[in-house]
């Protein structure tokens, strides 16, 4: 297996890197915080059916009772999904600003705006992990 070497052209172009890239990484490490509730929230859809199965599958319940079980059961569900949809919302939301300001930095310096993006984004996720932008 070859080891790949990647040349950053266009970043190293950049005559001020760290002050240039410094609200890009910034911004990338909160977008990147996002991705905690996420993991949160299918711990916890995990949580929920676990604890629905260890105690209410398979005895016997009232109508009154089963109903009262399946609706908490449901909502617990509703607002867990809620939640993962809000939570796309903002990584949406911030991963629109990230590429929002790496387009003015490629227009500001003159520079091919997918190449400058490929870049950064190797960039960051080498750097901080993530799903990148």
């Amino acid at each position: 297996m070859k080891n790949k070497q990647i040349e950053l052209k266009l970043v190293t172009e950049l005559k001020d890197k760290e002050k240039e890239l410094k609200h890009v990484f910034d911004t990338y490490v909160n977008y990147n915080k996002i991705f905690i509730w996420i993991r949160i929230a299918i711990f916890a859809v995990v949580a929920v059916i676990g604890v629905y199965n260890i105690f209410f599958a398979g005895k016997r319940y009232s109508i009154s009772e089963y109903n009262t079980i399946k609706y908490t059961m449901a909502a617990a569900l509703g607002i867990i999904a809620c939640v993962l949809i809000g939570v796309a919302i903002v990584a949406f939301r911030k991963q629109y600003e990230i590429r929002a300001l790496v387009k003015t930095l490629a227009s500001s310096k003159k520079m091919n705006y997918k190449d400058l993006k490929k870049e950064i984004n190797i960039v960051l996720k080498s750097s901080f992990g993530g799903p990148g932008i």
